[in-house]
């Protein structure tokens, strides 16, 4: 299903004399740990009301009045802004925003491609495809991120290779930003760059997040010397012939260039986050060459709420110092990434995992009742908070044989079916009155329902916590 992390209820392991006794003690358990405000407040409010505790409400009421400041909310906020230098000749630049990974709040990836050679736009456009791709469905993501980001270019290179590209003489820079948590992680390919602002005290500082590949750099230098390319006034040439002629040392692609050194092994590299960070900007070389950093940092500060026109105004005042000192007209592309309150937020709300939730507090339910109810709170969890569908809801819960699952099936199509249009019980009944008479009424037609289950029971399925698989 989507993302959210479910967390299990822990009750007494006991026998229960039924489901509906077993999930009245499941949500009376859960009704005493609710702590977010987004939530039903009790067991049977659907809309968010509160039949509890009055002053419980009232600390409720101001932990939403709180959340609701904008001051204090935390936000990620992208742009990007990519133009060409040259009126006769396509952008070779590509750019890649993908906020919220599978859908988890604080799993962010942006990047740049920078294209060169006859096929540089198709290269870029191809590594943006299948970078992603490749990175999320390596067996390292998202646990060892800096050898999935490794692996992610080698399996590019890999399927460049295939794809059809003449990228002999062609290929793309690669500079990419993991957020994870409270860690940044870099990989970078080529001669694209990252930088990351931050507040000091009441200044703005820029730190650079990756290390530029080209012969200028003393280790780049060595490295192509020791492969045996050659360098000529900043380019770099295999030892017996003119080819490929890069700037950068490193590279998605060219391929004829394998003999002067040209590689696909990114550098990574992992940073911490914290709240004093304000942004984070990914550039093509033909940003960050043209515009100062601290220009950057400036523009940042003068309108920290709207990345789109930062974006604008770099790529602007690069093309401003192209034109006025006559400088070679490359194309200019920035990724910015605005922090609010980020570094603080993901320190205070560092949620576990579905799968630490599973180790730590799910232990298997062996009461038939009792995974009845469990399976009956993850359902109603699905329907309510992701808008689940009933039917989509049940297809997620394992470890339920045919009768558990008709229970639970019966359940969510009669009783919660039935009171949808009011969220109170019928006159002159409890809402615990209700829930056994559904209940009841559920155990009485198992065995109708057993056969028009059973398909249903049989196809894939993910674990509910306690359940098992």
């Amino acid at each position: 299903m989507g993302g959210g992390c479910f967390k299990s209820t822990v009750v007494d392991t006991n026998r229960y004399s039924s489901p509906e006794e077993a999930l009245t003690q499941r949500r009376l358990s859960r009704s005493s740990e609710r702590k977010s405000a987004g939530r039903r407040a009790s067991w049977g409010s659907r809309d968010g009301s509160f039949d509890g505790d009055p002053s419980q409400q009232k600390a409720i009421e101001r932990q939403q009045a709180n959340m609701k400041s904008s001051s204090t909310q935390p936000q990620v906020t992208c742009a990007a802004c990519s133009q060409g230098g040259k009126d006769d000749w396509l952008n070779q630049d590509s750019y890649i925003m993908i906020p919220k990974i599978n859908g988890q709040r604080d799993m962010h990836l942006f990047g740049v491609f920078d294209g060169h050679g006859e096929m540089g736009k198709e290269v870029s456009n191809f590594v943006k495809k299948t970078f992603p791709t490749s990175l999320f469905s390596d067996r390292m993501f998202p646990n060892v991120p800096l050898t999935a980001f490794k692996n992610a270019c080698e399996t590019c290179t890999n399927l460049l290779r295939q794809s059809g590209i003449d990228a002999m003489l062609s290929g793309c820079t690669c500079c990419c930003v993991l957020f994870m948590g409270q860690n940044i992680y870099t990989c970078n390919v080529g001669d694209s760059r990252s930088i990351l602002g931050f507040e000091n005290g009441s200044t703005m500082k820029i730190k650079q997040l990756t290390t530029d590949h080209t012969s200028e750099n003393v280790r780049e230098r060595a490295r192509i010397i020791a492969a045996g390319g050659r360098i000529i006034k900043k380019r770099i040439y295999c030892a017996d012939s003119d080819v490929p002629g890069l700037i950068p040392s490193r590279s998605i692609g060219d391929f004829a260039g394998k003999k002067a050194g040209i590689v696909c092994t990114p550098d990574v590299a992992s940073h911490t986050l914290d709240e004093t960070v304000s942004f984070v900007a990914v550039m093509s070389d033909g940003v960050w060459e043209n515009v100062p950093t601290s220009i950057i940092g400036k523009l940042v500060d003068l309108d920290p709420n709207r990345p789109q026109e930062v974006s604008k105004r770099v790529v602007t005042q690069a093309w401003k110092t192209i034109t006025k000192e006559k400088k070679y007209k490359d194309d200019m592309t920035v990724v910015m990434v605005m922090l609010a309150n980020y570094g603080k937020f993901v320190a205070m709300h560092n949620e576990p995992t579905d799968a630490e939730v599973f180790e730590t507090v799910a232990p298997k339910l062996e009461d038939e009742h009792d995974r009845v109810a469990a399976a009956i709170e993850h359902c109603e969890y699905l329907i309510d908070e992701q808008s689940c569908h009933p039917d989509d809801a049940l297809d997620s819960v394992a470890g339920l044989n045919t009768a558990e699952r008709y229970k639970v099936q019966n359940f969510l199509h009669k009783y919660r079916k039935a009171t949808a249009p009011t969220l109170e019980p019928p006159e002159g009944r409890s809402r615990s009155t209700s829930i056994q008479s559904a209940l009841s009424k559920s155990r009485a037609g198992s065995r109708a329902g057993s056969r028009s289950i059973s398909r249903r029971a049989s196809r894939s399925t993910s674990p509910v916590p306690g359940l098992g698989t």
